[in-house]
């Protein structure tokens, strides 16, 4: 009952020689048959309730048999038909309709048993109870057979589509594949006959499945926000410090180190040949990759236009997916763009806009047309821009709820850049209530009248390329410059103070924060170096000192991190989530370590060797070449910086790291920002880290919650 699978870039022979020579001698035994337990039939919904602090969401699950059974095939094809991201019943019927916050449902089959399962969250003022009949009620149309007869045969092209993508670009997915098979005693040949299997079904046999599979047999899981009355309490046990000898090793890992090592030469890149470079006749930037594995494709209208450029740029960009044209409602649009096997999307972060487009090689002409037929000519639908400020406030709530979100997002902002941040000064929803559905419209059809570049990843030739775009990519004489964007000045670190949030919650965390020097690319291998050390990962200094040695934390980390722009500063950043009665005892001790870096030479040696290793067995390929060139544009650099690291690595010695350490990390000051809940929390110890400052929701991101 074993098996040993492999992908990636290796030797054939060598490989199957070191599996032969290791494993070769062993012989299979018998293994007892499963027999799993027989589970009473559903005949009537079991409704369970659990409670806690973040947003609530409905599930509704039914069960179905495993693998090698019809329902294999039925409950991904099932899944897939209510939910695929674009055309599904429920994409088309419920989110683009705006009736929920947002759904989705999957099919998924295992050895013994398999499911299909909903999910659905609530808009603003809507009961979950609502959200479930509404689910309910997209199964129901499975079953009368309110769907296009076009839906199966494009559920299926669409995940023959994701599965070449996924094998032709993933180790990991083609590994999966393997050991599924392996798992479900599936030979290959099975495995590659499912999609041909799917698409032999009929409308009548998902009706069927539907009536006879998806009844009143099935578990109705509402998670609604609220304390949670069953929780049990545990006494806590005495805890016991492990000293570590990090200089002392076993004799397995003296024996270890004496084996011989595979000697993996790092691949970098040449991003001037790699990229084929060019611009369209109206000038244009075009860069093209080409793919020789699939005959997928993915094109990208990328310009340096966010929403710190246009603070209405995320609700334009939201907006553009509940829009049709003059030809084309939005459920018609995206029905075709399903039926031609291609995908497209719009996205915006706070100095870029990103339109996308991707499928089907054979279908990019028609792809283009489409898509800037959409940015040509969107239709305002007022109804759909009063449901999406609505739902965008009921995100907002949501978000409140998530201390991680709070803490990382939230508070860092506010130790970043003080009171007034990007997320402060993002539109209210008042403002939004106001905005004018012809000035969205006008910011949709001016996102490629702006200065923008273009981005191709497929099979088709750059000529080719240049070709379809010409003839169809439509921009105006003389493009736009992109208006300045909003500036927020970085604060300096020039005093130990405490930031305090309260939220419902068992645990503690708190993060450190200290403004570093301005972005150097010297300092990188350095980072990198001290990052694998001492502060990332489970063989870190600060993961072996705070959580195995003296267990004072759930995790704990400290990281040197490198920003995403050149005008921006590094930051020295710890972390830990503990136990509030341990607070006191965590922090002081991570301070200690952040002031007096340990000097294990065993230690430093192995995350040196880590470091180069993990440059040398990265490979960055296809489409992620020209992804990485563009971080790298922003940062100012036009070279493949792993080369540098990779180089300088070896040459840091103990006492370099140590005049780093001493530099950018020990002494300094910090922010202190902690979540948890108030009336657990020991302030006098707080105020031994400075001054406590208690934070509400609104001073930290602009609104609060209802």
């Amino acid at each position: 009952n074993m098996a040993v699978i492999m992908a990636g870039d290796l030797d054939p022979d060598r490989t199957i020689a070191l599996i032969d020579k290791y494993f070769g001698s062993w012989i299979p035994v018998a293994v007892p048959e499963f027999e799993p337990p027989q589970e009473v039939p559903l005949t009537a919904p079991v409704q369970v309730e659990v409670f806690g602090p973040m947003a609530g969401w409905v599930d509704i699950a039914w069960r179905l048999d495993g693998t090698g059974t019809d329902d294999e095939v039925m409950a991904a094809l099932v899944g897939r038909m209510l939910s695929n991201g674009q055309a599904g019943i429920i994409d088309l019927d419920l989110l683009q309709q705006q009736k929920v916050l947002n759904a989705y449902a999957y099919g998924r089959t295992m050895h013994d048993h398999g499911m299909l399962q909903m999910h659905g969250q609530a808009r603003q003022g809507q009961s979950l109870e609502e959200v479930r009949d509404l689910l309910l009620e997209q199964v129901a149309k499975l079953a009368r057979g309110e769907f296009e007869d076009w839906l199966i045969e494009a559920v299926v092209n669409d995940l023959r589509q994701s599965r070449t993508r996924g094998w032709s670009d993933s180790n990991r997915a083609r590994t999966s594949a393997f050991t599924d098979a392996f798992i479900t005693r599936k030979s290959w040949a099975e495995v590659l006959d499912f999609h041909d299997r799917m698409a032999r079904v009929t409308k009548q046999q998902v009706m069927d499945f539907a009536q006879r599979k998806l009844g009143a047999g099935r578990v109705e899981l509402f998670k609604r926000t609220g304390e949670n009355r069953d929780t049990y309490k545990v006494p806590k046990p005495s805890i016991t410090p492990v000293e570590i000898n990090r200089d002392v090793q076993s004799r397995w890992r003296t024996e270890w180190e004496r084996m011989p090592k595979g000697d993996v030469q790092p691949v970098f890149i040449d991003f001037d040949t790699a990229i084929d470079r060019s611009e369209l006749k109206s000038g244009v930037p075009l860069a093209h990759i080409t793919n020789t594995s699939n005959d997928i494709f993915s094109l990208s209208y990328i310009a340096d236009l966010g929403t710190l450029n246009d603070p209405l740029m995320d609700l334009a960009v939201r907006y553009l997916e509940f829009l049709g044209t003059g030809r084309q409602s939005a459920r018609d649009l995206k029905q075709e763009f399903f039926k031609l096997g291609l995908r497209f999307g719009v996205d915006v972060g706070e100095d870029r806009a990103y339109v996308s487009l991707s499928g089907l090689e054979q279908n990019l002409e028609q792809g283009v047309q489409l898509l800037e037929r959409l940015l040509a000519d969107p239709r305002a639908d007022e109804a759909a821009l009063i449901a999406l400020v609505h739902d965008i406030g009921k995100e907002r709530q949501d978000r409140l709820k998530n201390k991680s979100y709070i803490l990382h997002t939230g508070l860092y902002s506010y130790a970043r850049y003080g009171p007034r941040s990007p997320l402060t000064d993002a539109l209210s929803l008042d403002s939004m209530r106001v905005v004018p559905a012809a000035a969205l419209i006008d910011r949709i059809k001016g996102l490629t009248g702006h200065e923008h570049r273009v981005f191709y990843y497929g099979s088709k030739p750059a000529a080719e390329v240049k070709a379809v775009l010409d003839k169809l990519h439509e921009v105006p004489a003389r493009l736009k410059p992109v208006p300045p964007a909003r500036h927020y000045a970085e604060q300096p670190t020039t005093t130990d103070r405490v930031y305090f949030l309260d939220h419902d919650m068992v645990q503690t965390d708190l993060l450190l924060v200290s403004k570093a020097g301005p972005f150097d690319p010297a300092v990188l291998p350095y980072a990198s170096l001290f990052n694998e050390y001492f502060g990332a990962g489970l063989s870190s200094i600060v993961f072996q000192e705070i959580r195995e040695a003296k267990a004072l934390a759930y995790s704990a980390s400290a990281f040197y991190t490198t920003p995403a722009r050149a005008d921006q500063a590094h930051y020295v950043r710890a972390f830990v989530g503990t136990q509030a009665d341990k607070l006191t005892d965590a922090v002081d001790a991570l301070l200690k370590l952040m002031n007096d870096m340990p000097q294990a030479a065993e230690q430093f040696a192995g995350s040196k060797e880590a470091a180069r290793k993990v440059i040398a067995s990265e490979r960055i390929t296809k489409a992620g070449i020209y992804w990485n060139w563009e971080a790298l544009q922003r940062l100012g650099l036009d070279h493949d910086i792993r080369k540098d690291r990779y180089e300088q690595v070896p040459g840091i010695t103990m006492a370099r790291m140590k005049d780093f350490f001493d530099r950018e990390i020990k002494g300094r000051h910090y922010t202190y920002l902690v979540i948890g809940k108030e009336s657990h929390i020991d302030f006098k110890a707080l105020e031994r880290l400075g001054p406590v400052t208690k934070l509400t929701k609104k001073e930290v991101f602009g609104y609060d919650e209802e």
